[in-house]
């Protein structure tokens, strides 16, 4: 990057340099999980924050308490921004058995979340993403206080907007307006370790978005994913140009022979299917459930209650094409 800066058109350009969407989000969505779970050697509130919250941040109630007749060592107080383990708990849960998305969505966020130990592993760029996005104001609201559930609101909406398909330069310049103000209300809540470098770079966000365009163009999703792509398909390590070079060769091979094989025989252009194909005529008629795929397993017999029968009742009549025009 110092290269780059001495060159002669480099301070005619108006961006400069392209700040990573993904890893921003990411490492911001990160830190905010860790700290408001309250995850064990990852929350950015932990002792050392406390001293330096004690040393230059005004709050006595995070202080810590040194020891006394009841407690012989130090003392942390619970902070307002961390969830205490009975709702920390109950998050998990929610995460765990609750929350489902469309297939393609997302990744499965339930097979890293451990309850018994309040840890979640495994989790990607994108279901940070999708955590700070999605899932952040809805886990965290009744929990934390107004004040603070606000912000991190904000702060979720300000990244939705940023990563969303269509931008409105008049929104987008709202929100680089409004970015200094998000930060300082961070910087009221959260204890000073949590603004690393990587926390500052939000403030930049915005205006490269108005200067560059729509994120999906610049953010390092699909180079990541080209990326494993290139590990796979490498398997000598000390020849990589040459695993690429043959694998590509044979990729473009396979693509053009397999362009005349008939329809019935699975190739690159027919794919097998990612669902159970089911006998057309055991589709169901109505369309509120013509679905791709058919049975995955053996029948298993349920008994409804009287609420979840009322749902299913609700969700019929507010959803099924045929029932609209009796409504009517």
């Amino acid at each position: 990057m110092a290269g780059l800066t001495q060159l002669e058109y480099y301070k005619h350009l108006e961006l400069p340099h392209n700040i990573d969407m993904m890893h921003t989000e990411k490492n911001v969505g990160e830190m905010l999980f860790h700290t408001v779970l309250n995850i064990p050697d990852k929350s950015k509130d932990n002792v050392k924050a406390r001293v330096d919250v004690q040393k230059l941040c005004d709050r006595e109630k995070l202080h810590m308490l040194p020891p006394n007749a009841r407690q012989r060592n130090w003392f942390k107080p619970n902070a307002p921004f961390c969830l205490d383990s009975l709702q920390k708990k109950e998050s998990f849960q929610w995460l765990k058995h609750v929350v489902v998305f469309p297939d393609g969505y997302c990744s499965n966020i339930s097979n890293g979340v451990n309850v018994g130990t309040g840890k979640v592993t495994g989790l990607k760029s994108h279901d940070y993403h999708i955590w700070i996005e999605r899932l952040m104001p809805v886990m965290v609201r009744g929990y934390l206080p107004d004040r603070i559930w606000r912000v991190l609101a904000e702060l979720s909406h300000f990244f939705r907007m940023l990563c969303a398909k269509q931008i409105c330069p008049l929104i987008i310049g709202k929100l680089h307006d409004l970015v200094p103000e998000f930060l300082c209300k961070l910087e009221m809540i959260f204890p000073p370790c949590f603004f690393v470098p990587m926390a500052h770079l939000v403030v930049h966000l915005a205006n490269e978005t108005l200067l560059g365009g729509p994120v999906q163009f610049r953010w390092q999703f699909c180079i990541e994913r080209e990326f494993k792509y290139i590990r796979n398909i490498t398997g000598n390590k000390a020849r990589i140009e040459a695993c690429i070079a043959e694998a590509t060769i044979l990729w473009e091979m396979a693509d053009a022979v397999t362009t005349y094989y008939p329809d019935d025989v699975p190739t690159q252009h027919n794919p097998v299917s990612r669902y159970n194909v089911d006998e057309p005529k055991l589709d169901p008629k109505l369309l509120l459930f013509q679905c791709p795929g058919g049975k995955a397993g053996g029948g298993v017999k349920y008994t409804l209650t009287k609420e979840e029968k009322d749902c299913i009742m609700l969700y019929v009549l507010m959803n099924m094409t045929e029932v609209s025009v009796f409504i009517r």
